[in-house]
């Protein structure tokens, strides 16, 4: 069977939002949902916390298309990042999504930057919802690639997704912004990009997308004609990720379609399982 989608439906519209994205890639993959939250044990009403979010998740379930299988849990957690992660474990989660509210610049200082630190922490891809989701397969993935083993397995998740969901497959490649578009590109660089998308169209219809500039700017930008984009990250501590940021990071947080991050390490195919 399918390992699950794991949906952090936390209550209000942004939860929905995250159902839905949850419910758009679920269907196509043949995977079960699972609705899921964390519940604080340091919080004073910790039993009536943990009551009030498995009602929620019990009223969310009933929006779920009846084809789907889906199922609830809360867990009790000293932190939502320990809680996500154990969530994810237990439940050996494919895909964990995260609501958009986490995006905001007032849900990261209201709750810190959960999106961004569970993408460096989660055993499984990471995605991150948009508001007003649309329930819709998605059609055209874009995948940021550049070469480095991260963005390898981003590629072959995305590369999947697309296959199952029927999507085209745009490999984006964000040159070095020194070397502006007419200017020579580095030896091998657009056959190294040609024969990655050559792969790829034995699976899916894929085209490539040279860009020049900051990568983080430029895919925030492509994004606007995505309904997914695919990224690949490294895993730093949180001391590294404040001193250097990060493209995933920037992306995660301005994105205008829903973002799905592999983690370096992070081997597993998307939808193994269904094949």
């Amino acid at each position: 069977m399918p390992r699950p989608i794991l949906v952090v439906a936390t209550p209000g519209e942004h939860g929905a939002d995250a159902l839905t994205f949850g419910v758009n890639i679920a269907r196509p993959l043949g995977a079960p949902l699972v609705l899921a939250n964390v519940a604080h044990t340091h919080s004073r009403h910790h039993a009536h916390e943990l009551e009030r979010l498995h009602d929620h998740l019990v009223h969310l379930r009933e929006r779920v298309p009846s084809d789907l299988e889906v199922s609830v849990d809360v867990m009790a957690s000293p932190s939502q990042l320990r809680g996500l992660h154990d969530l994810a474990v237990a439940h050996d989660a494919q895909i964990l999504v995260i609501s958009p509210e986490q995006r905001t610049a007032v849900g990261r200082a209201l709750h810190g930057d959960v999106a961004a630190s569970t993408v460096f922490t989660a055993p499984c891809a990471v995605a991150v919802a948009t508001r007003r989701q649309v329930m819709a397969t998605p059609r055209h993935i874009g995948i940021a690639w550049n070469g480095a083993p991260e963005s390898d397995e981003a590629l072959d998740g995305a590369t999947l997704l697309a296959e199952r969901t029927g999507a085209t497959l745009q490999i984006i490649r964000v040159l070095d912004p020194r070397h502006p578009e007419g200017t020579p590109l580095e030896p091998g660089v657009r056959q190294q990009v040609e024969a990655i998308c050559a792969t790829a169209r034995l699976r899916v219809d894929a085209e490539t997308r040279l860009e020049w500039g900051d990568a983080a700017p430029v895919l925030v930008e492509i994004s606007r004609g995505l309904d997914l984009l695919v990224l690949g990250s490294r895993a730093h501590s949180p001391v590294r990720r404040i001193l250097l940021g990060g493209v995933s990071t920037d992306v995660l947080h301005g994105a205008h379609c829903p973002v799905v991050v592999f983690p370096r390490g992070v081997h597993v195919a998307v939808g193994a399982a269904a094949l």
